[in-house]
């Protein structure tokens, strides 16, 4: 039982190396069209979430909550697939989502701008000038989501257990690389604490939807976090009965076996 995530750049071929690692392994193949298309479950139209889609944001999106709401929803529609592991995930910042997770191998798919170009030039059929340019915009919009979305650089090699450039090597030599990797002692983890692990983190993205949407309840600062199903809700609130209601609400979150609230009451008359 593990969990694979392929972070790549365009024209890297990381999507093909990712779709065959899954086949071979006969995992869960999972990338952008497949994970959204679960958002209907939550009452969420695909629609509302083009405007996130890789792309660079402006600055004014900043200021709107759809940015949260898409984060929370993406999170949880990553943690509830890959749960009960066996899957391979590509893309939408899942190294990082996962990071720090035992049995998470996590690995980056590179290539030189020239290898990349004339990948791109043959399969669309234009100029490598061209090709270069789109290549660009491509890498430019994947950067921006991953520091919009989670204030990181998508290139750091911290975040990665492997990277691989496919510059000489071929979709079938990444894909025996991987598999190989998948079997190494260090990287196993007992499918137990993997399971758990995510578990813990898909319960804190549902409570926090449950406070922040379903219920709609006004608290700041924010912070969720779940140890085996124990919850522990951090924020301060305006109202006092508002610390009661994200009780309630949060113990209504299927595998919440209880909550720690720390929701400090802050008035409005404090002058902080």
């Amino acid at each position: 039982m593990s969990v694979i995530t392929v972070s790549r750049q365009f024209g890297s071929l990381g999507k093909e190396i990712a779709e065959k690692l899954a086949e071979s392994l006969g995992y869960k193949f999972l990338d952008k069209e497949i994970l959204e298309s679960q958002y209907d479950k939550y009452g969420i139209p695909d629609v509302s979430f083009d405007k996130y889609d890789e792309k660079n944001p402006g600055f004014l999106e900043y200021f709107k909550s759809g940015k949260d709401r898409y984060l929370r929803y993406l999170k949880t529609v990553v943690f509830e697939n890959s749960k009960e592991g066996n899957c391979v995930i590509c893309g939408r910042g899942a190294h990082l989502m996962l990071h720090g997770i035992p049995g998470v191998l996590k690995v980056r798919v590179i290539a030189s701008m020239e290898t990349r170009a004339g990948r791109v030039a043959e399969q669309l059929s234009c100029d490598l000038k061209n090709a270069e340019r789109i290549i660009s915009q491509y890498d430019k919009n994947r950067s921006g989501f991953h520091k919009f979305f989670f204030e990181q650089d998508w290139r750091d090699p911290d975040f990665y257990d492997v990277i691989l450039n496919t510059d000489y090597l071929s979709v079938d030599s990444c894909v025996d690389t991987l598999l190989t990797m998948n079997k190494c002692e260090c990287l196993q983890s007992d499918p137990e604490v993997l399971k758990n692990r995510i578990e813990d983190k898909f319960i804190a993205q549902e409570v926090i939807i449950a406070l922040m949407y379903e219920h709609s309840i006004p608290i700041d600062i924010l912070d969720v976090t779940s140890e085996n199903g124990v919850v522990s809700i951090k924020g301060t609130v305006t109202v006092e009965q508002n610390i009661e209601q994200c009780v309630k609400a949060a113990m209504k979150v299927p595998g919440v076996k209880s909550v720690d609230p720390e929701i400090y009451f802050i008035t409005n008359y404090m002058g902080y």
